[in-house]
């Protein structure tokens, strides 16, 4: 794990074992943090830290610092976003608030994938947003 920090941010980048390892950068403002923000791509991630949310960003096989495109298929797709959510929860247990965005393209690739509009992970109902 790389730290670099200053006044107001730490900002992380390590590798998470899902079915490869998956590069993450993880944007950790200095207070209060309100909650997580998944962000594919880097999408709205300074956006969301800025607002208080501490960010893990990481992008999907194959795609921009991710050398996996081997990997790259729709279910391993949504596999990396369900190993980036239980990072989240697993650094972050006391965030109330989650926020995934996405680009338009990846969100409608992860949900035609899913099916719906709800992505379940471990029986815990997660809300897809693109805001912008």
């Amino acid at each position: 794990m790389l730290k670099n920090s200053n006044d107001n941010m730490e900002i992380m980048t390590d590798r998470i074992h899902g079915v490869y390892d998956i590069p993450i950068r993880i944007s950790i403002p200095k207070g209060d943090i309100i909650g997580t923000c998944v962000s594919v791509d880097g999408t709205d991630a300074e956006r969301y830290f800025e607002a208080g949310f501490a960010v893990i960003s990481f992008d999907l096989p194959g795609h921009g610092d991710s050398d996996a495109s081997e990997y790259f298929c729709e279910t391993n797709c949504r596999l990396d976003l369900l190993t980036v959510l239980k990072y989240a929860d697993d650094h972050f247990p006391n965030a109330n608030n989650r926020i995934i965005t996405a680009s338009e393209h990846d969100l409608t690739f992860l949900m035609d994938y899913a099916g719906e509009q709800i992505i379940t992970a471990e029986s815990e109902e997660i809300i897809c947003l693109k805001l912008r």
